[in-house]
């Protein structure tokens, strides 16, 4: 899910709330994905969760802007207007309230927390790292090692496809001659040629495409990664 199926989803999910209402809403979480950064949807993605929890908090702010002013759960929620619940600068005035869903902290929030991973200390981290350097350095130098030959591997099935498709078009132009001194030979060498440029263009073609794929997936792990440490150490 990217942002704009998040957006769309969200406005499904509030079918009791009023044109100018929805309409807020998701202004308020459309320029809240624009502050945090396209490189960062992924991870506002992850803290907000479904579009179904969001329209339940959506609902309780909502409820609570319409409540009595004696309410005494009023002051928790966000202030503005009754008929903008909240989103009347399209900014909560104060933060929500996130009790039922704590991992919809926004990131502000998060920023602002302790450096804690999992309820360790960030000094007791780097000591365990560095305890345990010889077994993750170990792993992590094997699959850079992998990820390493795969690579290579790849680029060299792309070089040979490409030295076969070029074979095959020398051979080409070589059967011609040949036509002239054996009619049978010249078809053999013709087919050999056409063969193996087809063979060429298919492995270049095909080992390039799962170059792409390979890099792909690769990039994006290491941006998962980079992002669930970023958001750990947040926490």
């Amino acid at each position: 899910m990217n942002k704009q199926e998040f957006l769309n989803a969200l406005a499904e999910e509030l079918p009791d709330f009023s044109a100018e209402e929805r309409a807020q809403a998701l202004q308020f979480y459309a320029e809240y994905f624009e502050e945090a950064g396209a490189e960062n949807e992924d991870a506002v993605l992850q803290e907000l969760g479904s579009p179904q929890k969001v329209a339940q908090i959506l609902r309780a702010n909502c409820r609570d802007a319409h409540a009595p002013a004696g309410d005494p759960v009023q002051g928790t929620h966000p202030q503005g207007s009754a008929d903008s619940c909240g989103f009347g600068e399209g900014r909560y005035k104060t933060e929500p309230a996130y009790s039922a869903y704590d991992d919809s902290r926004p990131l502000s929030a998060r920023q602002s927390a302790p450096n804690r991973v999992s309820g360790l200390s960030l000094p007791l981290i780097i000591f365990l790292l560095f305890i345990t350097f010889p077994i993750w350095f170990s792993v992590g130098i094997a699959v850079l090692s992998i990820v390493f030959s795969l690579f290579v591997t790849l680029l060299a099935l792309i070089v040979a496809g490409i030295c076969t498709a070029g074979a095959g078009i020398i051979c080409l132009f070589s059967c011609i001659r040949l036509f002239f001194v054996s009619a049978s030979a010249g078809v053999l060498m013709l087919g050999m040629s056409l063969s193996s440029i087809g063979i060429g263009i298919f492995m270049t073609i095909g080992f390039s495409w799962l170059l792409s794929k390979a890099w792909l997936f690769t990039k994006h792990c290491g941006r998962s990664l980079r992002q669930y440490i970023s958001l750990k150490l947040g926490d």
